[in-house]
């Protein structure tokens, strides 16, 4: 979700058991509920979640850590109906 999205009440969760199932990931952090409203994300202290992994080398983790990213999702109620939103991704050396 980026500034420009509309906020709006959380619908539904998605894809966190399957994430949590995949090879190398060690965490899945989900900080939002259904009914919440889930507003514009501000800055790196407002992140909505997080995904960890673990690996032999930087390429592998990057490899799971992308396989695993688009897999959790929220999706938003609106007026004209929901929007699945992929979350964001932040990785760190």
């Amino acid at each position: 979700m980026d500034a420009l999205s509309p906020p709006g009440p959380v619908k539904g969760l998605h894809g966190l058991d399957e994430t949590r199932a995949l090879p190398g990931v060690i965490d899945v952090l989900c900080r939002v509920k259904p009914g919440q409203v889930f507003g514009p994300r501000l800055g790196s202290g407002d992140a909505k979640g997080r995904i960890l992994v673990e690996g032999p080398d930087h390429q592998t983790c990057a490899t799971q850590l992308t396989a695993a990213a688009c897999l959790p999702t929220v999706s938003l109620e609106f007026s004209s109906g929901s929007l699945p939103l992929c979350g964001d991704v932040l990785s760190s050396s």
